[in-house]
């Protein structure tokens, strides 16, 4: 689905679980213009159950040119395969005994969702809306 402020984007990922075993995930990526700096990975853990990340747009970007990230989320081109590329997530909550999960998707996937994005938000054009985000945060309580 996309309007004129959302680009929804499926992906399919696939768990990397051994040197040869991968496993297909559905994942759902996710990007709200009103959050410009933003992109959520939707991963469907279960029927109607997902682990939810949000991490920077342009950490996505930069990942499928080279490794980026330091923490929770690292993304990095496939060592052998330029046309994939990796995400890394730690504490992804798939299993109680994963405590880092690496996904590979095809690059060019990543590539059409992420030039949508740009089509709405264009680099270096990004805005908070800091009366809006305040606001937000205040109701939260």
């Amino acid at each position: 689905m996309n309007d004129a402020t959302t680009v929804c984007a499926k992906v399919q990922m696939y768990l990397l679980a051994g040197i040869n075993e991968c496993t297909p995930v559905t994942t759902t990526l996710w990007y709200d213009s009103t959050d410009p700096f933003a992109v959520r990975l939707l991963i469907e853990i279960e029927d109607s159950t997902y682990a939810d990340w949000v991490f920077a747009r342009d950490l996505l970007e930069r990942g499928m040119h080279g490794s980026a990230g330091h923490g929770d989320v690292r993304v990095w081109p496939a060592p052998r395969d330029r046309s994939e590329t990796r995400i890394s997530l730690a504490g992804v909550g798939l299993e109680s005994n994963y405590v880092q999960a690496i996904f590979t998707a095809r690059s060019a996937d990543l590539h059409d969702f992420l030039a949508c994005t740009y089509d709405l938000v264009a680099a270096g054009a990004e805005e908070i809306n800091f009366e809006r985000e305040l606001t937000h945060l205040l109701a939260d309580g």
